[in-house]
């Protein structure tokens, strides 16, 4: 929260609620307490509330300051919190295992070399026998 209560994100942007403005609270009503739904309040009085978004999967997205992305086709607010929400003071995870998908890496990588070393072989017996060919005509 800065000197005028606008709520920040980490990196000084501005939360915006649904309809994408900057929310706006009372730096002395206390600590605001964020629900899974994105509401907002301060000792039990309701001061806002975050706006959660879904994007399209058609959409395409264009990269954005700071890891962010900006889809061509408008974001559409959440209204169903059953399976999407907000979660006070966690940080999102990954979704992918790294040691698994290194492992998986390093299969391909070699699967790759595996094949190109064969390919290598095929061509140069090829031309061994071109050579072979034309040295006896």
């Amino acid at each position: 929260m800065d000197e005028g209560g606008s709520l920040l994100s980490v990196n000084n942007y501005p939360v915006l609620d649904a309809g994408g403005s900057s929310i706006q609270i009372d730096s002395s009503a206390g600590p605001p307490v964020i629900s899974q739904d994105g509401m907002i309040s301060q000792n039990g009085i309701q001061a806002g509330a975050v706006g959660l978004f879904t994007i399209d999967p058609a959409a395409r997205l264009s990269r954005a300051r700071n890891s962010s992305v900006i889809p061509d086709i408008p974001a559409s607010p959440v209204l169903d919190f059953t399976n999407n929400g907000i979660v006070q003071g966690m940080a999102e995870g990954s979704n992918v295992n790294p040691v698994l998908e290194m492992t998986r890496m390093i299969t391909v990588s070699r699967s790759f070399e595996s094949a190109s070393n064969a390919i290598q072989s095929t061509e140069g017996s090829l031309q061994d026998a071109i050579k072979s060919l034309g040295a006896t005509s």
